[in-house]
């Protein structure tokens, strides 16, 4: 592989190509099944997608970090039990979903003054009522009432959720918007809207994930279908010897800990602290703790929420 064609003529030449669209889609679309080993292409075309998300996208007129709410990012579970929750995802219950808020102005100001940019995510499965009301067709699918009916569904049930942690929120609300699956596939064509690459089965993790090499000279795979996953592809690199697979690079792993502005524990000193790490994750504060149980007072609204 030495060059990339578009359906508009573009030809991007080079090297070596790295392919971070789909794996099921480079190898069977792009390349062809064709051009590779049939034991290859059975097994690419039998994989079994990760599960997709659902996310509402918050702009408020309130940041709960200026009042005392610690978190960048935490999780709620309604069970405390991870076999519950994902089963929860599974079935699209959106009252059980383990669900993750995370305040993005704790660690930059992308809203005005006082305000900050929030969004509350949960894992969602592409086949929820019947793909999400479309039948299959997306086609406009943004217009279809059934959809719309169920993605409002969605977003109210999160939020009424995230309420129980962070009274008044709904208040606060300036401007939302929230993602389905549709909008994944929509936006990176990724096979059922998957966000992790091949679902994390035990036949499916780590070395079950295909390797970066192919069998295409001087074409590599990268990002989360390949190894180790969705973690991996954060410091994956490509194999540097004739080896099938890309091990970890503790050098792209210290470039991405620069990046998150981490900092090294003290030699002899393994405990993380906040001093450690700028934004802790973890539980969110139960409803009626700390600063996030607190009711806020003051005048009555005037800005509705859109």
């Amino acid at each position: 592989a030495t060059a990339v064609e578009t359906a508009k003529g573009l030809v991007a030449a080079g090297s070596a190509v790295v392919a971070n669209s789909s794996a099921p889609d480079t190898l069977l679309k792009l390349v062809g099944r064709s051009h590779l080993p049939t034991a290859l292409a059975d097994r690419v075309a039998t994989m079994t997608p990760s599960l997709s998300c659902a996310v509402v996208y918050l702009g408020l007129d309130r940041n709960w970090a200026l009042e005392g709410w610690p978190h960048h990012g935490c999780y709620a579970s309604a069970t405390g039990d991870p076999e519950a929750d994902y089963a929860s995802a599974l079935a699209g219950d959106w009252d059980k979903v383990f669900i993750g808020i995370t305040n993005n102005s704790v660690l930059d100001t992308p809203a005005p003054a006082g305000g900050s940019v929030m969004s509350l995510f949960a894992l969602a499965p592409m086949d929820y009522e019947e793909q999400w009301g479309t039948g299959g067709d997306f086609a406009d699918y943004g217009r279809n009432p059934r959809y719309l009916a169920l993605k409002d569904q969605v977003e109210q049930t999160l939020l009424a959720r995230a309420e129980q942690y962070l009274p008044g929120l709904g208040a606060s609300i300036v401007y939302k918007e929230t993602s389905t699956p549709l909008t994944n596939v929509r936006y990176s064509m990724n096979p059922s809207g998957a966000i992790y690459g091949f679902a994390q089965t035990v036949e499916q993790t780590v070395a079950g994930r295909l390797p970066a090499r192919t069998p295409i000279e001087n074409l590599f795979l990268a990002g989360a279908w390949t190894y180790a996953g969705p973690t991996g592809s954060a410091w994956q690199r490509l194999p540097a010897s004739s080896t099938s697979q890309p091990w970890p690079s503790t050098v792209g792993f210290q470039a991405l800990a620069r990046l998150m502005g981490w900092k090294a524990p003290q030699r002899g000193n393994r405990q993380r602290s906040p001093q450690t790490y700028p934004a802790q994750a973890g539980r969110c504060d139960r409803p009626g703790t700390g600063a996030a149980g607190a009711s806020r007072t003051g005048p009555p609204r005037s800005k509705a929420a859109k």
